[in-house]
């Protein structure tokens, strides 16, 4: 049964500021994920979010395992995304 994904407003927001061809590989990797997201995501240390990079960018989730839900919560270059989360 594929997951469910989700988009918070912030995430919603960087997706449309991203440059296109970014914009277009990171939104195939996230169609991707609905499918095993445990195979491709990192598990952050000291957070509940997890992680996934294409290219220089790093796109942040949170995970609904009960009801299969993927939360985008944050999409940003490499250097500045994991700040204040």
């Amino acid at each position: 049964m594929p997951w469910t994904l989700i988009y918070s407003p912030r995430a919603f927001h960087q997706i449309r500021d991203l440059p296109e061809a970014t914009r277009k590989r990171v939104l195939e990797k996230l169609e991707g994920l609905a499918d095993k997201p445990l195979l491709h995501l990192r598990k952050l240390k000291d957070s509940p979010l997890y992680s996934f990079r294409t290219g220089d960018y790093r796109v942040l989730c949170a995970l609904s395992t009960k009801k299969l839900i993927i939360c985008v919560v944050k999409i940003g270059h490499r250097k500045n995304v994991y700040k204040d989360i």
